[in-house]
Order: structure tokens, then sequence, then C-alpha cells
């Protein structure tokens, strides 16, 4: 039998939001949460990138740190959109 988690206990260093959230769609007699009152706007949605270079610039990155050789990552994470700095121009 699993043990039961109650709202404020933490286990094994997971996010007790989690947990809480988890444990209160249990208790639901529709088993579901419902909205919580989060939603996106223009300023949250995401920036349009190219996946390929992403794909590019993130298999650098693992090379780089799995291999210890240059694979030129710091070049191409430069060419990806900046979501801080893009979202401070507008």
């Amino acid at each position: 039998m699993a043990a039961r988690i109650e709202d404020n206990e933490v286990s094994n260093g997971e996010s007790p939001e989690a947990i809480a959230k988890f444990a209160q769609s249990a208790r639901s007699e529709k088993g579901e949460m419902g909205r919580t009152g989060v939603s996106s706007t223009s300023e949250t949605s995401p920036i349009p990138t190219d996946p390929v270079l992403k794909q590019k610039a993130a298999t650098a990155v693992l090379r780089e740190n799995v291999l210890g050789d240059d694979e030129g990552s710091e070049e191409l994470i430069k060419e990806l959109p900046d979501p801080i700095l893009d979202h401070h121009k507008l």
C-alpha cells in the first residue's frame, strides 16, 4: 500500500506545491484540479526560434561537456533569441 502524503509534507526533495496540488486533485469529486489562475499573455508567449538552430546549440553544449572539446556552443547560443533581452526591447 502506498504511503499517504499530507499537503504539508515534503517527500524525497519533491516540490511541496506539486504534492499539494496532487492531493487536492485526488480529493476532488471530479478527479480534476481546474484552473490555477495562471494564463498566458502576449508577454509570456514563446519566442519563435529555429528548431534546427536550437538542436545544434544543445548538441554543441552537450558535446563540450562530455568531450571537453570546443564545439562552438557559445557562438551558436548567441544566435538564439534571448528571452530576457528580447522582452525588454518591447
